[in-house]
């Protein structure tokens, strides 16, 4: 799912982690990195999945000093709990991403 500023509440509000990637059209990274997330998404169903672009969300991308992308966050509570940045395979970025959701 999409998310802009104006749906930040999503985040802040979800009883469940949520994962956001923070990406770019114009990334190849990115692009590799997409159908990984998408998979991941419907696999792991102890969290809620966003994806942020940076080229149209730049207050976003601001207020969690993304440098580079792609860039994965991991929120909790309101928190953020864990960063990954470029690209990794599903294996690893699950085995990531579980590890902080657990």
């Amino acid at each position: 799912m999409r998310l802009t500023k104006k749906e930040w509440e999503k985040v802040e509000t979800s009883k469940k982690p949520a994962i956001i990637d923070f990406s770019a059209e114009w990334c190849m990274p990115c692009r590799a990195l997409a159908p990984i997330f998408d998979e991941l998404s419907t696999e792991i169903k102890e969290a809620n999945f966003f994806k942020v672009d940076i080229d149209t969300e730049e207050e976003l991308s601001n207020e969690f000093q993304i440098m580079s992308v792609p860039t994965i966050l991991i929120i909790k509570n309101n928190v953020e709990i864990g960063r990954i940045n470029g690209f990794s395979n599903k294996e690893h970025l699950k085995s990531a991403l579980l590890s902080k959701i657990k």
